[in-house]
């Protein structure tokens, strides 16, 4: 018979009475024995919450009938010009796209007649036509003008010399042929496409003039939006009564700006007035506000502001109210 390693004494044989009855374990026998926790056993029935009575998961609340999904939405607020509606005629069954009669007309793929449309090169019944989704009648008479080859309108950036008392909503409907200075060098025409997308990378206050910039261009947005406390601007803030050496000083300083430490900006006297004085201010970036916190700072009225330069850009002779194209030369 086997016995344990660390038993002592003689052997004793173990009798059928010695077994524990079956289905009852060793340790039960043993009135000082504590049962172990059985770490994975799962905890009664009665306290596990049954699935008829668990809480039914969290719905959204239903929209009142007849409104979309999405009518509680915010609308999203875009500086973008209303384009023209075409005239569809949709009720015509013989109205076709004005692409396919540019492709009949030039010979040319779909993509290609959509660039040729877009560029200004289409004129339907004598009028140049820019708008894609426009549908013709039979009778009525399309044309493309030249033989070139169809191009992509390139992305486009706008100057412009705001009016004072404009807002920057009520400044896209300047943007039109009336509006652009007759003068300008570009010798570019303005297409619809061109007022596709414009973002206004340097607004200015309603109150304020001078120039501002619009672009289609990702890097030209890039550069004077995220990159744009780098960009020097040059102001001319005309402020009530005179400027005493100490409200100099204060002036250039460096402000807080909506919790943004702004840097120091550089201001000269530039004309005295008896009721007023002209600031020239240069300053890395422009927010909207800052000159006003700046003026009131130092204890003077803000009267009026106009921005006359923008990185390496001048406002130069461009007329109120007008607008040019940026030039190929030009940088910021």
């Amino acid at each position: 018979m086997n016995r344990p390693p660390n038993a002592t004494g003689p052997a004793r044989r173990i009798t059928p009475a010695d077994r524990p009855p079956q289905g009852v374990s060793a340790q039960s026998e043993r009135a000082d024995a504590t049962p172990r926790p059985n770490l994975q056993a799962r905890p009664p029935a009665a306290s596990r919450p049954s699935p008829s009575v668990r809480p039914p998961p969290a719905q959204r609340p239903k929209e009142p009938a007849g409104k979309p999904s999405h009518a509680n939405r915010p609308a999203k607020v875009t500086w973008q010009t209303q384009a023209r509606q075409p005239d569809t005629h949709t009720d015509d069954r013989e109205a076709v796209r004005l692409s396919k009669r540019v492709m009949e007309v030039a010979d040319c793929s779909r993509a290609e007649a959509e660039r040729l449309i877009e560029s200004g090169r289409v004129r339907l019944d004598g009028t140049v036509q820019q708008l894609v989704p426009t549908r013709v009648r039979p009778t009525q008479n399309v044309s493309v003008d030249g033989q070139q080859p169809a191009k992509g309108v390139a992305p486009a950036t706008l100057l412009m010399h705001k009016p004072a008392g404009v807002p920057m909503e009520t400044l896209l409907t300047l943007i039109d042929d009336t509006h652009h200075q007759p003068n300008d060098r570009s010798g570019q025409t303005l297409l619809a496409r061109h007022t596709k997308g414009l973002q206004c990378a340097t607004p200015l206050e309603p109150a304020a003039s001078g120039l501002v910039v619009w672009t289609q261009v990702p890097g030209i947005a890039r550069k004077l939006v995220d990159e744009g406390s780098l960009v020097e601007h040059e102001l001319m803030v005309d402020v009530a009564g005179p400027v005493s050496a100490g409200q100099l000083a204060e002036l250039n300083r460096s402000v807080v700006v909506d919790g943004r430490a702004m840097l120091p900006a550089r201001v000269s006297i530039s004309q005295t007035q008896p009721d007023l004085t002209r600031l020239r201010i240069a300053m890395k970036g422009y927010w909207l506000g800052q000159v006003l916190q700046l003026c009131d700072a130092a204890g003077l009225r803000l009267l009026a502001i106009k921005r006359l330069r923008i990185g390496r850009l001048p406002l130069r002779d461009l007329p109120v109210g007008q607008w040019r194209f940026l030039l190929g030369y030009e940088r910021f």
